[in-house]
């Protein structure tokens, strides 16, 4: 029966393409990973943007960095996005890599609108046996938000990424419901739509991501 919790270990696990289809993603990740021998290497390729309709989900890099931590006994030793253009990854010669920022490190959600479709690839290892899932992984924006001791111990220092996006929002609320009529709020969505589509969630936000050739 697949994804049991399985009482002998390995040195490799390979996931394919099979747990997007696996409706009890907790306990099917966590099985995974609990087949992982101290070090040894967890290896999956699975779905992110564009693929409506292949499973069950579509994952978020965000949701694997905050997983493979100490807390679980793992490193994360690679996450890659790979970009491949219809009509789909093993007919496409245009595959493109890109390594991907850890949100937590940018302060920042970590945003992707592709035209494409766009796969994950990680590689993680194991190098101590913990409690798998012992506590729940939590987005890394929310998680800063709901520990404000961290702004006291210099954990909110860094500067923010979005500079731009955060002088434009600014912007835009400071002026008047009253002056906001139709044609001025249209032009603003639109631009903010823009910026968000072609700049900042998009692959060629080097802050984001690293082509790797």
């Amino acid at each position: 029966m697949p994804f049991m919790a399985l009482a002998f270990s390995t040195d490799a696990v390979i996931d394919a393409g099979t747990i997007e289809h696996v409706f009890n993603f907790p306990v099917a990740i966590a099985n995974c990973m609990k087949m992982v021998r101290a070090g040894g290497r967890f290896f999956m390729m699975t779905v992110a943007n564009n693929h409506c309709g292949h499973g069950f989900y579509q994952f978020s890099p965000e949701l694997f960095f905050r997983l493979f931590k100490d807390r679980n006994g793992f490193r994360l030793e690679r996450l890659l996005l790979l970009s491949h253009p219809f009509p789909g990854l093993e007919l496409s010669s245009k595959q493109r890599l890109y390594r991907i920022e850890d949100p937590d490190e940018m302060r920042s959600r970590v945003g992707l609108v592709t035209g494409s479709p766009v796969l994950l690839l990680l590689e993680a290892e194991r190098h101590s046996v913990e409690e798998i899932l012992a506590t729940s992984p939590q987005q890394s924006d929310y998680a800063t938000l709901w520990q404000p001791h961290l702004e006291k111990k210099g954990g909110l220092d860094k500067p923010s990424p979005h500079v731009v996006a955060d002088r434009l929002r600014k912007l835009f609320h400071a002026i008047p419901e009253r002056l906001m009529f139709g044609p001025v709020r249209k032009l603003a969505m639109l631009a903010a739509g823009l910026y968000q589509r072609h700049i900042l969630c998009s692959l060629s936000n080097r802050k984001y991501y690293r082509r790797i050739k």
